[in-house]
């Protein structure tokens, strides 16, 4: 097989991994769970669809409201909060 024949696929195929290591990196950072990022991971790998797919249908959750995280550290066994 010669690559110059099939320049455009092999380029196509090449952005396609980019994407695709991109949404890992994006699945792999968020707040998800573990199963879902498998999954999701799974989907990504498979060539040029998954990339597609995985930005078209995967949303990592929100980030928890400002009132609802948890603000306290913890330092030699106290905290040490404003609270």
């Amino acid at each position: 097989m010669d690559w110059g024949d099939n320049l455009g696929l092999v380029g196509v195929l090449a952005v396609s991994g980019l994407f695709s290591l991109w949404c890992l990196v994006r699945i792999w950072r968020s707040a998800s769970n573990t199963l879902w990022k498998l999954f999701w991971s799974l989907v990504c790998l498979i060539p040029i669809l998954g990339p597609v797919t995985t930005l078209t249908l995967y949303s990592p959750p929100a980030p928890q409201a400002d009132h609802l995280q948890q603000r306290t550290w913890r330092s030699g066994g106290g905290a040490t909060g404003s609270h």
